[in-house]
């Protein structure tokens, strides 16, 4: 599973996410298709994250960068 198809599990899976963000399903589909979210819908994804309790952050869009343990 892709990095952001873990981000869009701690949604709850493509619909839950695209309610809770008012987007389409087919947009947030897309994203998990394509590997990668817009950097314009980061903001709102994590602070929709932080509302839900749902623990995304920044460095969840970007594992390269993550220190490796």
């Amino acid at each position: 599973m892709g990095h952001i198809s873990q981000i869009i599990e701690k949604f709850g899976g493509v619909r839950p996410m695209a309610a809770a963000l008012g987007k389409p399903k087919s947009t947030v589909h897309s994203w998990s298709v394509r590997g990668s979210v817009p950097d314009d819908a980061k903001a709102e994804i994590i602070a929709k994250s932080d509302e839900l309790g749902f623990g995304v952050e920044l460095a969840d869009f970007y594992p390269a960068l993550r220190p490796s343990s």
